[in-house]
């Protein structure tokens, strides 16, 4: 895609996705130009997007921000400062408040590690965030929650995850319990990404928030395509999306998919959810 774009770009002296945005329109303009832009530009795109207008998109920017690994969010930081001239921090501190406003910005900041098959859990850091977490409830300290949740590895949150239901009780119902609003969003969202009860690595979430798009009166487009097209720069995820999706609703999700767009919409979000066919997670 990279390649497309340079062509295009050299040939026209605009970019591929500039073209598409002025030729296309609706869903299948905002679906092809999203392919256009490629996976790290289309992220910076929603970024913006997430912070552009009236209000503040709060539930783009959990699933754009939350849960990334330290370098990811490096990547996603320096493409926004590419294109728009401005720190992404300093965005988001101009759009937000309060707690939700140091949610975000610690994530932005974090040095979360990506997992390593052969670095070992380190088992009195487990018990100690558990403990954390466990008094933080107590106090519905939300930062203390953030903390834990935004800066340890996927495994290390796992254990924490496992151990506290051991000597507490459920951590999802917890934070359920104790907090509200995009503060609870977040903090599930980043939690239900590693949840050892399901796969560890958020395709029963993503399945679960696919359905949203299309649950109910009306499909959520704008939202439909984003988690589509974002799940499928991955195709082995995408195929570990979509068979937790069918296991969940006992549907395959391109049919859904099917039964709730219609005309060259739906054909171009049918290709992106087939694109990964016959590919599967090692």
């Amino acid at each position: 895609m990279d390649a497309l774009n340079d062509y295009h770009t050299a040939k026209s002296g605009i970019s591929l996705a500039e073209r598409l945005e002025r030729t296309t329109t609706g869903n299948f303009g905002t679906a092809i130009r999203a392919l256009a832009l490629g996976p790290l530009g289309f992220d910076v795109d929603l970024a913006r997007k997430a912070l552009a207008g009236m209000g503040t998109n709060e539930t783009l920017l959990i699933e754009l921000i939350l849960g990334r690994p330290g370098h990811e969010i490096r990547w996603l930081k320096t493409g926004y400062r590419l294109r728009y001239g401005k720190d992404l921090v300093d965005a988001v501190k101009g759009d937000l408040s309060g707690k939700t406003e140091r949610m975000f910005t610690m994530a932005l900041n974090t040095q979360k590690p990506v997992d390593s098959p052969y670095a070992p859990i380190d088992q009195e850091k487990v018990v100690a965030d558990i403990e954390t977490l466990h008094n933080a409830s107590k106090k519905r300290d939300e930062i203390a929650f953030c903390e834990v949740l935004i800066n340890r590895s996927d495994s290390h949150l796992g254990a924490v995850i496992t151990g506290y239901s051991t000597r507490y009780k459920s951590l999802s119902k917890i934070i359920k319990k104790t907090f509200s609003g995009t503060m609870q969003d977040g903090l599930l969202y980043i939690m239900h990404g590693v949840k050892p009860k399901r796969d560890r690595q958020g395709f029963w979430r993503d399945g679960k928030l696919l359905e949203k798009t299309m649950a109910g009166l009306g499909t959520k487009d704008t939202m439909l395509i984003y988690r589509l097209v974002r799940a499928h720069w991955n195709p082995q995820r995408m195929e570990a999306i979509k068979d937790a999706y069918k296991r969940r609703f006992g549907k395959a999700l391109e049919n859904r998919v099917k039964g709730e767009t219609s005309g060259p919409y739906r054909d171009l979000l049918l290709t992106i959810v087939k694109s990964s066919e016959g590919k599967s997670l090692a």
